[in-house]
């Protein structure tokens, strides 16, 4: 539980800091490569307690690509519209995942699903609010980050790799890439 406190406190932190920076002076060409290196420094003790099986390798170079591609395509998306609109365009991803799920055939009940839209459409007056959508090709990359995101939550599923030790892979890989 305190795992999680701490990530969302973090993620939430990064994100306010990172629409802020981007709001004055800072590119996303560079704060992306920042945000992966900061976090690759800060995670990778976790590489080294839980390493991962060399078999694991050619899937999490795939997570830390998906997980590169989905905080370019977002940062894209805060740049060029709104943080608003690139968060909510981005926690899309569940619903995604979840549409995937049901054409795979696998059920959901009907209370879940009801749930689920509710869900998104709150978020959607709670985040957006009523001025809507805001940023032209902002929300292309919004809704690329969200597909790229559930690409990234999907291929991590089933893992054998201590979820730590992923995340820092992931952020390895993209501040390779970035």
């Amino acid at each position: 539980m305190i795992q999680v406190l701490c990530a969302a406190l973090l993620w939430g932190f990064a994100g306010a800091l990172a629409g802020r920076l981007m709001g004055g002076t800072l590119e996303p060409a560079i704060l992306v490569p920042l945000r992966f290196f900061g976090s690759f420094l800060v995670l990778l003790p976790f590489i080294w307690r839980f390493p991962p099986q060399s078999k694991e390798f050619p899937r999490l170079f795939a997570i830390g690509l998906a997980l590169t591609l989905t905080q370019v395509s977002y940062y894209l998306a805060i740049h060029l519209s709104s943080v608003a609109t690139g968060l909510f365009l981005q926690y899309m991803a569940p619903v995604l995942l979840t549409l995937y799920a049901l054409v795979r055939g696998e059920s959901l009940s009907r209370p879940k699903l009801f749930g689920l839209g509710f869900a998104v459409v709150g978020a959607y007056f709670l985040v957006v609010g009523p001025q809507g959508l805001a940023g032209g090709l902002g929300i292309a990359y919004g809704v690329a980050s969200a597909f790229l995101f559930a690409t990234f939550s999907y291929l991590g599923m089933g893992m054998r790799a201590h979820p730590l030790t992923v995340l820092a892979i992931g952020m390895g890989v993209g501040s390779i890439l970035s």
